[in-house]
């Protein structure tokens, strides 16, 4: 028996959806379009390593608000809409537990959202060779957008457990997201 079926049965199936090759490519294609307009509008008026830094940091905004932006479009409705379909029961009447089910629900849901933020990390490492970016803050600069991204995804499922109705769940995940990723640093400074 598997450590995690549910997880390794929803992995398959997610790998093997034609949309979540066109979300790699869609946001690879997004993040080389946003470095091309950043670097068209600011390569006139900076030397190199301003416009490294500030293409570096326009990309990084860029990708944190699609982390913000992935839980509630990937996972606000996940658990609400198997409890909706009567199909949340019958999971629990087999021998898996609570864990199984979520964390399978949550790596199917997450696959895409982690992939594409992969596809974009390449776009966002260009700066380095343009100078005024070190590699030790790409380096943060990536795992604060993968926390991101795994706290977006977090508060969707939350969300979505505490739910019965998509549009609630969605409202209410973006609510939250705003809440700790925008009043919460502006209360603070």
């Amino acid at each position: 028996m598997t450590l995690f079926p549910i997880v390794q049965r929803e992995l398959l199936v997610a790998s093997r959806r034609p949309g979540a090759f066109r979300a790699r490519l869609v946001a690879a294609a997004l993040a080389v379009a946003v470095g091309g307009i950043s670097l068209w509008y600011q390569g006139e008026w900076t030397g190199a390593t301003g416009i490294g830094r500030d293409l570096f940091h326009t990309l990084a905004f860029v990708g944190y608000l699609f982390c913000l932006a992935a839980g509630p479009l990937f996972t606000a409705d996940v658990l609400s809409e198997e409890r909706r379909d009567g199909s949340l029961g019958l999971l629990f009447l087999t021998d898996l537990r609570s864990y199984d089910i979520v964390g399978g629900k949550l790596v199917a849901a997450s696959v895409t959202a982690l992939f594409s933020l992969m596809a974009a990390l390449p776009v966002l490492a260009i700066p380095i060779l343009l100078g005024g970016v070190r590699l030790v803050e790409f380096g943060a600069v990536a795992l604060v957008l993968g926390n991101a991204l795994f706290f977006s995804l977090a508060v969707g499922m939350c969300v979505s457990a505490a739910s019965t109705q998509a549009r609630s769940a969605f409202a209410l995940a973006v609510f939250i997201l705003l809440l700790f990723s925008g009043v919460g640093p502006w209360l603070r400074s």
